[in-house]
């Protein structure tokens, strides 16, 4: 196999590997998006009962 071959081979791995590291960060951060979501939620649900308690 030509040295030009199997540099393209490897170059198509490594962009195989970063497309799979991005979409792993991608899911990490819509992940901390949906928790940070029912976070704020659960805030203003506290922050609600308190101003009927008072």
């Amino acid at each position: 196999m030509g040295g030009n071959k199997a540099r393209r081979l490897m170059e198509k791995g490594k962009a195989k590997d970063d497309y799979a590291a991005q979409q792993e960060v991608a899911a990490s951060l819509r992940l901390m998006v949906e928790q940070n979501a029912f976070a704020v939620e659960d805030m203003n649900r506290r922050h609600e009962e308190r101003a009927k308690q008072i």
